[in-house]
């Protein structure tokens, strides 16, 4: 499972339209891949990251409601700055729900 969170502000877009869309900008630091007991570490996040998803062929994150008619496939948590902290994921296999607007 590949775990990573977004890396793009919204003014960059705005101020460079011609330049590609940065949606799937990477940077080791803040993404990890699970090992085979399903253990990822993301040793560098900031400590205002406040969501992550996960990506794989088969499995996804549950739906997140966010009680304003948005859903979303994201785990939300708080970090602690200068601790360890720990966060533990479930996924669900893809056929099992989807996200529909209308």
């Amino acid at each position: 499972v590949v775990l990573a969170g977004d890396c793009y502000t919204t003014s960059e877009m705005m101020q460079h339209p011609e330049a590609p869309a940065p949606w799937r900008k990477s940077v080791p630091d803040l993404q990890g891949v699970s090992d085979a007991s399903g253990l990822a570490v993301l040793p560098n996040l900031p400590a205002d990251v406040k969501q992550l998803s996960a990506e794989h062929a088969q499995f996804q994150l549950p739906i997140d409601g966010n009680g304003q008619g948005r859903k979303r496939r994201e785990a939300n948590f708080k970090l602690i700055a200068g601790q360890t902290n720990y966060l533990t994921i479930k996924l669900e296999p893809k056929e099992r729900s989807s996200i529909s607007h209308y």
